[in-house]
């Protein structure tokens, strides 16, 4: 874990092998007033604060774990979408965001660590009623009876998700996919890749003020991945940088 200073060199804040869930975010660190002296007041890693940022100590890391440590992690709260009803949010992590799209790969798009969510919406009576797959503009909902790429269904219980290549976009059909509003960039989602069990290796990590199951990654607050370039972020690109964990995004709470 390090920390991004914006007139000296990161700090290195927990050193290769110190990091665990459970001391992400028990961190702190004090801001340079000049000359990087660190006098200034203190910041801490549970509050939302992207100058704190985890880096993988080399590439090989972005290959990811082997498939028997894969997890989905769960969150549930009343739905922002069907008025007495429930969203289930699965999330997934990836440690590298890798574009195949060359025009993306050359532009501002690639960057370290990956959070991907697929909502599945509740009616009230707790009965499946559409999805949300999240993807680069917010993602795009789908049901079970609409359209020629509709939700298809494993044991007619567990929605079916496809990863798009590299940028790991969620989509319920494999294919090309549009990946900007122009639909000029695009996605490809391919038949034939691993699949994956997520109902076999899923994780309640309950709320950001009371994590469950040990999960208390999700009270970190900085960044999953490097930061990376200084004059993008500075006209607000930011995504040739880590993001943030979940509870720290838009989404955990629409």
């Amino acid at each position: 874990m390090r920390f991004d200073h914006k007139s000296c060199k990161d700090h290195q804040i927990l050193g290769r092998g110190k990091v665990s869930q459970a001391n992400i975010h028990r961190q702190s660190h004090k801001l340079n007033k000049s000359l990087c002296r660190h006098k200034d007041k203190r910041v801490y890693s549970r509050s939302a604060d992207k100058r704190f940022f985890l880096q993988p100590p080399d590439n090989r890391v972005h290959l990811g774990a082997k498939a028997s440590q894969w997890k989905a992690y769960a969150h549930a709260k009343p739905s922002t979408f069907f008025k007495g009803g429930v969203d289930i949010q699965y999330w997934f992590f990836y440690p590298f965001n890798n574009s195949p799209d060359p025009r993306v790969a050359m532009g501002t798009f690639n960057h370290e660590g990956d959070w991907e969510l697929v909502t599945v919406t509740l009616d009230a009576g707790l009965q499946f009623h559409s999805a949300l797959y999240a993807a680069h503009n917010g993602g795009k909902r789908f049901y079970p009876y609409k359209g020629k790429r509709r939700i298809r269904f494993v044991d007619m219980t567990h929605a079916i998700v496809y990863s798009a290549a590299g940028s790991h976009a969620s989509y319920p059909a494999a294919g090309t996919w549009p990946f900007d509003l122009k639909g000029t960039l695009k996605d490809h989602v391919y038949e034939g890749g691993p699949r994956w069990q997520t109902w076999k290796s899923v994780v309640n990590v309950g709320e950001r003020s009371y994590p469950m199951n040990g999960q208390t990654f999700i009270q970190y607050g900085g960044r999953w991945g490097e930061v990376g370039s200084r004059a993008l972020r500075a006209v607000g690109i930011e995504d040739t940088s880590g993001p943030m964990g979940p509870a720290f995004q838009k989404s955990w709470s629409r």
